[in-house]
């Protein structure tokens, strides 16, 4: 009777709170939709975070294919207003990262987007893909400039220019040895000199101090005469200025008879200028020899002679470097789709007195299918015994004979699979070391509530099945409480005397990968600072 009681009180709490909270939003209160287009989406999916600088705003609600596009539709939170100069692009946390979309506010005198607007500026991405399309765009540019380099230098005219280029660099070196070996001599006596100069500017400065002082002061004696001259006398030096200002506008006037004077110049060194102009052109055919023999070599490159060339102009090759590439992708796309969530929950089991507790690992390959690893410590596990028997030696007479009884905790295992079908969510598997399965119950707004039905232990001796049954109330992103009534079937109970039949309360605690990621950042950083 008590049992039940308590159980109608508990559900009646919990039904209680939903009716006060339903208004009550643990994160942000309301959403609203906006639409974007991009022309790639691969490595997004629904629920991918929506953020502003690093900070979540949002998420994808929707991605359908328009007119050969991706139009994905955004749900962002009333808190943060976007306008209409905002930019979207996808991003991505890494190089190889899980991919999401980063928008930006926009400048605050812009009207706000509403309900069913759509982003219209969207920024280029940098995320894998583009760095592979960016890559196929300098290899085609590379082979360009090969080939048009192999069309300059290819031939046997190439040949014949890029070895008197080679027996003119040999001849160079020479030369610039020789040259080096006859200036390395010059500069040694330079700094010889140089040496002895300091030491004697080291001497003099040493002996002459007083005289050195001497001369400072007289220079600032001057400097300060200057300037009593400069006032004394500033209006003779603006005539001055004015003169030659004046001299100036008349060589101005004088300019055409200055200009006839260096035409008559010109006249005169004509020849010079000719000689001039004609060894600019013989610098110039050398100019035009060397791009000869470098177009000679280009032409070797693109038509494949040589390493380089058969480097550059091999497409297995180049296919090669694809088909890696493409490999990588279809290896990475599924592993950064995959979510993971961790949690701990911790129930107090009223009859019994003790706690049960579970650690919880989600692996969500899409959002309404995923897998549950969940390590069990549990209260009702090896149950051991003390007899004490107290006896009389004198008599031989039993005094007293008391048997105590002691539990255990164990460990179990729980794997499970799980699979939603709209606010319905059905559960199988392994249900801590035995096989069972679970139907759980969503309602209120972002999934706040729920109700668990979960049954497993088929075959125990002289006992039902294992039914447990429970609410489960969200109160903030990261924290929930429950209740409920664990074995609730089982009206026996164990060798210590306590009721296998326990009405249990708790709360629990879990994190998505983005919260371990956010952790772990700065955690990593601080232990491999230097």
């Amino acid at each position: 009777m008590n049992v039940g009681l308590l159980v109608l009180a508990a559900m009646a709490f919990l039904a209680i709170a939903s009716i006060k909270v339903t208004r009550y939003d643990p994160d942000l209160k309301g959403t609203y939709r906006l639409k974007v287009t991009f022309d790639n989406v691969s490595g997004l999916a629904l629920g991918t975070a929506v953020k502003v600088a690093g900070i979540q705003v949002g998420e994808i609600n929707d991605i359908d294919l328009v007119d050969g596009r991706a139009e994905v539709t955004l749900l962002v939170y009333d808190k943060y207003r976007l306008r209409t100069n905002s930019q979207a692009m996808i991003k991505s946390i890494g190089i190889l990262g899980d991919k999401y979309i980063e928008v930006t506010l926009g400048d605050q005198n812009q009207q706000t987007l509403q309900n069913g607007d759509r982003i219209q500026l969207i920024a280029p991405g940098g995320d894998l893909d583009s760095l592979v399309e960016d890559l196929s765009y300098i290899l085609s540019d590379v082979r360009n400039v090969t080939s048009a380099i192999n069309a300059a230098v290819g031939g046997e005219r190439g040949e014949k220019q890029i070895k008197a280029i080679m027996d003119n660099l040999e001849n160079l070196t020479g030369n610039l040895d020789q040259t080096l070996i006859k200036t390395n001599e010059k500069i040694g006596g330079i700094l010889a000199n140089l040496e002895t100069l300091s030491s004697d500017l080291a001497q003099i400065t040493g002996e002459n101090k007083e005289e050195l002082r001497n001369t400072i002061a007289n220079f600032r004696d001057f400097s300060e005469s200057l300037n009593r001259f400069i006032d004394a006398n500033s209006e003779e030096i603006n005539k001055s200025i004015s003169s030659l200002d004046k001299l100036l506008a008349r060589l101005a006037e004088d300019g055409p008879e200055i200009t006839g004077d260096l035409k008559g110049i010109l006249k005169e060194n004509r020849q010079n200028l000719k000689d001039t102009m004609a060894e600019i052109k013989a610098a110039s055919e050398n100019l035009n020899s060397a791009m000869d023999q470098v177009e000679s070599i280009a032409y070797k490159i693109d038509t494949g002679e040589g390493t380089v060339g058969r480097l550059i102009n091999d497409e297995q090759t180049i296919d090669s470097i694809q088909s890696a590439l493409d490999g990588v992708n279809e290896f990475i796309n599924p592993i950064n789709k995959l979510k993971i969530e961790v949690g701990f929950e911790s129930e107090r089991l009223l009859n019994q007195g003790t706690n049960k507790s579970y650690v919880d690992v989600k692996l969500r390959p899409v959002r309404d299918h995923y897998y549950i690893l969940r390590l069990v410590n549990h209260p009702s596990g090896k149950i051991t015994s003390t007899r004490t028997k107290t006896v009389d030696t004198s008599t031989d007479v039993v005094i007293s004979d008391e048997t105590a009884y002691q539990s255990r905790d164990t460990f179990r295992m729980s794997l499970m699979v799980a699979q939603r079908f709209f606010d319905t969510e059905l559960l199988f598997g392994l249900y801590e070391n035995t096989a069972g399965f679970g139907v759980h119950q969503f309602f209120g707004k972002n999934d706040q509530y729920r109700f668990n039905l979960d049954l497993y232990e088929f075959s125990r001796a002289d006992l039902p099945v294992h039914l447990t049954t429970g609410g489960y109330w969200r109160f903030t992103q990261n924290f929930y409480a429950v209740a409920g009534m664990d074995d609730a079937l089982n009206t026996q109970s164990d060798q210590a005397g306590k009721k296998l039949q326990n009405p249990y309360v708790g709360i629990g605690i879990s994190f998505t990968e983005d919260y371990m990621k956010s952790l772990l950042g700065p955690a990593a950083t601080a232990v491999t600072a230097p």
